[in-house]
């Protein structure tokens, strides 16, 4: 069982100020729950003395962890890992679990055309170069019908050669922007209540969030809006 539970199970450890008296009642029924079914919070399980926060509150400006895993203690064995990755996509961090089973198998990936490439000139461009060669190099050594499948065989190869290249460089600074963001976001945890550090930190998140947008084919925009939104006092000239 996973989600957004909209509570912590233990304030102490699972809310940057400490304290959250607004859900003792769901806390108490998510607890007697967890008894009566034998179910364990599988990542504190781990990391019993760790502070990770999976969702940030603007209205509040705090941090808590209210997303988490609730698995059945006789499949702890089976569980290899379970991670909180930054928040960039909502005001929720993505959290993970992964489950080894050796009975389970999945099938391969198949390749599809992506119609968003064609919102990219230098891919259009690139794409009708090549289909110009082709139709030149290859004229009347072959049947029509040969020439063909010979041709989308060539072209999706050619897709796939240029898409994945751009696609691994775009992986890439973005998941080094996203390293920067969860560093930013681990000292503004250890920051407590020292005003100027989280004026900074907030200030820094803000830029490394548009940074992101820029290199992400999910948008973050709207999130950099929203901590842009949540920090209006937090700004370089008041430091």
């Amino acid at each position: 069982m996973a989600g957004d539970f909209n509570c912590t199970l233990d304030p102490l450890k699972d809310k940057s100020s400490g304290t959250d008296r607004s859900h003792s009642r769901n806390r108490g029924v998510i607890h007697h729950f967890m008894k009566e079914m034998n179910l364990i919070d599988v990542w504190r399980e781990d990391n019993p003395n760790d502070k990770k926060y999976s969702c940030y509150s603007s209205t509040h400006q705090s941090y808590s962890r209210i997303d988490f895993f609730l698995v059945s203690a006789t499949l702890k064995c089976k569980i290899k890992k379970v991670t909180y990755d930054a928040i960039l996509l909502s005001d929720h961090a993505p959290n993970s679990l992964v489950h080894h089973d050796s009975k389970l198998t999945s099938d391969i990936p198949k390749w599809r055309f992506k119609t968003k490439w064609l919102a990219d000139s230098g891919f259009v461009t690139f794409l009708d170069e090549q289909i110009k060669y082709y139709f030149e190099t290859n004229t009347v050594e072959t049947s029509g019908s040969i020439r063909w499948e010979a041709f989308k065989a060539y072209i999706r190869g050619q897709i796939i050669n240029i898409t994945s290249s751009k696609a691994k460089e775009t992986h890439k600074k973005a998941k080094s922007l996203e390293t920067i963001i969860k560093k930013l976001e681990e000292e503004y945890y250890q920051s407590g209540s020292q005003d100027t550090i989280m004026k900074y930190l907030h200030q820094k998140l803000y830029q490394v969030y548009y940074d992101l947008n820029k290199h992400s084919t999910t948008k973050v925009k709207n999130l950099a809006e929203y901590w842009h939104g949540a920090s209006n006092n937090y700004k370089m000239k008041d430091l």
